[in-house]
């Protein structure tokens, strides 16, 4: 326990944290964008224009709950959840822990030391997501219009009328996210232990993303161009296992799977539990 704590006190007296949860928050704003005047606009378009954020605050569509739901909306999103979750982690182990392996092993065991850097990570990583999450969410409630009374029958039926019917899908996908930017920087130092290339093990959660994005639309022409393929369950399971959806996980197991969203935690849990094994074992080889 002390020396997930000490691990956990550098993560965050590192400058990388807090750089890290500022450049997320930026990143969660490129992806909504708002219809005014029949004319789409970007948050940041709305932002840095006097005139189109007076209009804003008189359009549903800019209501700050709505606004704030779209946090995840962009490609820049995902790829900025990979890079600014596993940078600060990765790069305090590699300069701070990395270099005292051999003395504190000496007071430690190996699973503890292997336990303390995975939790550290993963923590450093979940609090990175909703630190970046909730700095925009605040930011939107403080620019836009609240409006929650939700005038419009089509956006009560989507998020309700009332403030709890949409504070637990918010507080539910916020949570999902975090879970996943947990994981994230747990592969890239458990990815870092075996081919010790630091430039490789922070780029590769990048790449992985990024790839997946680009594969994901084609796979999804090709499995709704025949409605044998859609109802093949298999066929559809393979959408959960693309990386650019793992933040998606929870609804996925509810959409695809008809079982509970918590599943997905327990799927990634066990993936955390897996590097930790992969960690434990690189450890013991030194």
């Amino acid at each position: 326990m002390k020396f997930f704590c000490r691990c956990f006190r550098e993560n965050f007296t590192s400058p990388l944290t807090y750089i890290a949860a500022i450049i997320f928050a930026i990143l969660c704003g490129f992806g909504v964008t708002v219809q005014i005047n029949e004319e789409t606009y970007s948050f940041f378009d709305i932002l840095f224009n006097s005139k189109l954020l007076s209009k804003a605050v008189t359009v549903i569509e800019c209501s700050s709950y709505i606004m704030a739901r779209g946090f995840d909306s962009s490609e820049w999103y995902i790829i900025g959840l990979s890079v600014t979750t596993a940078i600060p982690a990765l790069y305090t182990y590699i300069k701070s822990h990395e270099k005292i392996h051999n003395f504190v092993l000496i007071r430690l065991n190996y699973k503890t030391y292997s336990a303390g850097i995975v939790l550290s990570s993963f923590f450093s990583g979940m609090i990175i997501t909703v630190a970046g999450i909730f700095i925009f969410i605040a930011a939107t409630y403080l620019i836009f219009p609240t409006l929650e009374s939700f005038a419009n029958p089509h956006y009560q039926q989507i998020y309700g009328d009332n403030i709890s019917d949409r504070l637990f899908p918010l507080m539910k996908k916020i949570s999902e996210h975090a879970f996943v930017g947990g994981v994230i920087p747990v592969f890239a130092i458990t990815l870092y232990r075996f081919i010790h290339s630091d430039f490789i093990a922070a780029t590769t959660p990048m790449m992985l993303m990024y790839v997946s994005m680009k594969i994901f639309p084609v796979y999804n022409d090709w499995l709704s161009a025949y409605k044998e393929r859609q109802q093949n369950v298999f066929c559809r399971i393979l959408t959960i296992l693309f990386p650019s959806n793992v933040t998606m996980l929870g609804s996925s197991f509810e959409r695809i799977l008809n079982a509970p969203f918590w599943l997905a935690y327990l799927f990634l849990g066990m993936f955390v539990y897996v590097n930790y094994l992969l960690f434990y074992r690189s450890v013991r080889k030194v």
